[in-house]
C-alpha cells in the first residue's frame, strides 16, 4: 500500500465524529493505487450528516487531500468545514522515506451554523513522534508531540485565548444548560501517557456571569493525573462582594456531576498574611458608577484580635476609594 495513503486514511479516522448505536452510513468510495487516487465518502441516512476524503498524488513524493464535513456533532454543537492540506515524504536517512512534512488549513467553518475561526496547522512525523508545530482553530491554539508506537508518550500545550465562557464549560459538563457570559484565557499542559496522563494548567476570566455568579475575576490552577486533579491557589473576586480563595478534588470524567463537584469544593474569604498580621478584603464596585470602595480588615496576630474593635474585637477598618 502507498504511504501516503494510508496516512491520510488515518486522517479520515482521526477526524470522523463517533457514530450512535443503530445509525446507518451510506459508504461510498474509490481507490486507484498506480494513479495515487482515494476517494472515500460517509453519508447520515437520518440526518445528511456527510464526512468525505480526497487524496490525490503530486509529483515529488507528495499528497493533497481534502476533508468535507457536513453537520457533524462534537461537543453537542453542529460542525461543517472543508479542510485542505498537503503531505510531502522525504527521506533524511536510509530507506524511502522516514520523515512526513504536513500542513491543513480549513474554510466555510460553521460552528453551531455560526461563523468560526479557521483551523491552521503544520505538523511533522520523524523519529516515531507526531510533531505539531502549530496548530490555531478559533481562539485555541496547541504545540507538542506524540508518540506513535507503544505507550504513546505525548508533551502537548494547549492555549486558550478568549475562549467563550459558555463552549468551555459546555464541553466540560457535557450539557448546555449552564448559563454563562465571559471568555477564557491561558494554558493546559498535558504530559504523559493516554492511560497516565498528567495535567497542568492555568486559567483565567474576567468580568464574567455563571449562573447566578457575577465576577470580577476567577483565577483557576489546577493539576492532577487525568481524570482526578486536585485545584488550589485560585480565587474567585466577585462584583459587589467578597475575594475567595477555591481549593478541593475535582474528576474531570464526573461530567454527570459536575455542579455537585463544584458545589463541594472549599471556598473560603481572600486572606493575606505575614508574621504580625492577617488580612482579609471585600470590594465593592460601581460607587456612583465612578470607583471601587475597598475595605480591608486587619487581625493583630500578637492580640488575637481584630484592630479597630472598641468593645467588640473590631477597632479599625481601611477604606480606599480607587478611580
Amino acid at each position: 500500500m502507498k504511504p501516503g495513503l494510508l496516512v491520510c486514511g488515518v486522517i479520515l479516522l482521526c477526524c470522523a465524529a463517533p457514530a450512535q448505536a443503530g445509525e446507518l452510513f451510506r459508504f461510498t468510495g474509490h481507490m486507484d493505487f498506480d494513479r495515487g487516487v482515494l476517494g472515500v465518502e460517509f453519508l447520515s441516512q437520518a440526518d445528511n450528516r456527510l464526512l468525505a476524503l480526497t487524496v490525490n498524488r503530486e509529483p515529488q513524493r507528495g499528497y493533497t487531500f481534502q476533508i468535507t464535513a457536513a453537520h457533524l456533532r462534537l461537543a453537542q454543537k453542529d460542525l461543517s468545514t472543508e479542510i485542505t492540506g498537503s503531505l510531502r515524504f522525504v527521506r533524511e536517512k536510509t530507506g524511502p522515506w522516514d520523515v512526513v512534512l504536513g500542513r491543513a488549513v480549513s474554510r466555510y467553518t460553521l460552528w453551531d451554523y455560526a461563523p468560526y475561526g479557521e483551523l491552521s496547522m503544520l505538523f511533522e512525523w520523524r523519529d516515531q513522534r507526531l510533531w505539531v508545530r502549530d496548530f490555531s482553530v478559533g481562539h485555541i491554539t496547541a504545540k507538542g508531540y506524540v508518540e506513535t508506537r507503544t505507550p504513546f508518550n505525548l508533551d502537548m500545550a494547549l492555549g486558550f485565548n478568549g475562549v467563550d465562557l459558555s463552549d468551555f464549560l459546555s464541553f466540560w459538563t457535557n450539557s448546555q444548560s449552564v448559563f454563562a457570559d465571559g471568555l477564557v484565557q491561558g494554558e493546559i499542559r498535558g504530559q504523559g501517557t493516554p492511560e497516565h496522563l498528567a495535567l497542568k494548567g492555568r486559567l483565567e476570566s474576567r468580568d464574567g456571569v455563571i449562573k447566578n455568579l457575577k465576577y470580577d475575576r476567577i483565577e483557576l490552577n489546577i493539576a492532577g493525573v487525568y481524570p482526578r486533579m486536585n485545584i488550589s491557589d485560585s480565587t474567585i473576586s466577585q462584583t459587589d462582594g467578597w475575594s475567595f480563595t477555591v481549593a478541593g478534588p475535582f474528576d474531570l470524567a464526573d461530567r454527570e456531576h459536575f455542579q455537585k463537584q463544584i458545589e463541594a469544593l472549599t471556598i473560603s474569604p481572600l486572606v493575606s498574611s505575614n508574621d504580625s498580621k492577617t488580612e482579609w478584603t471585600l470590594k465593592r464596585s460601581d460607587i456612583k458608577k465612578s470607583g471601587t470602595l475597598e475595605l480591608k480588615y486587619l487581625m493583630n496576630k500578637n492580640s488575637g484580635r481584630i484592630e479597630g474593635a472598641e468593645d467588640t474585637a473590631i477597632i479599625g477598618v481601611e477604606r480606599k476609594l480607587e478611580f
